[in-house]
């Protein structure tokens, strides 16, 4: 895998920008959504290597999306689950859709950005 695109799906715009920043200064290529549908669209057009998905938006949410995408089927993909509103049944369900990791906002930089080039290096090493 010679490229790193990540795919953020957040509707807030303040974060969505906050999470580029993140990424593009660990040299990600960024793609961006504004909601769910968006970023069904752009999944399916952008081929990321991990996609950052807020829970709670409008129109398609965060565990409509997985249920559309079907990570686990991707293994050149690993999805990083966000969410304000705690863990719980949202956090199991997200998990069970093939989501890698669940994360609590409000998040650390650090720890986003050492998950990611987690994700990213062992996919690396499957390939």
């Amino acid at each position: 895998m010679a490229y790193k695109r990540a795919l953020i799906i957040e509707d807030e715009p303040l974060i969505r920008m906050m999470l580029v920043e993140f990424l593009e200064e660990v040299d990600f290529d960024v793609v961006e959504a504004h909601n769910g549908q968006a970023g069904i669209e752009l999944y399916n057009s952008c081929t990321p290597n991990i996609v950052i998905l807020d829970l709670r938006m409008p129109i398609v949410d965060g565990i409509a999306f997985l249920e559309k995408i079907n990570v686990k089927e991707n293994k050149n993909c690993d999805v990083i689950v966000f969410s304000g509103h705690g863990g719980g049944k949202e956090e199991k369900r997200s998990l069970e859709l093939g989501a890698s990791i669940f994360l609590k906002k409000p998040f650390d930089h650090e720890e986003l950005v050492s998950n990611v080039q987690r994700l990213v290096a062992a996919q690396r090493s499957h390939s």
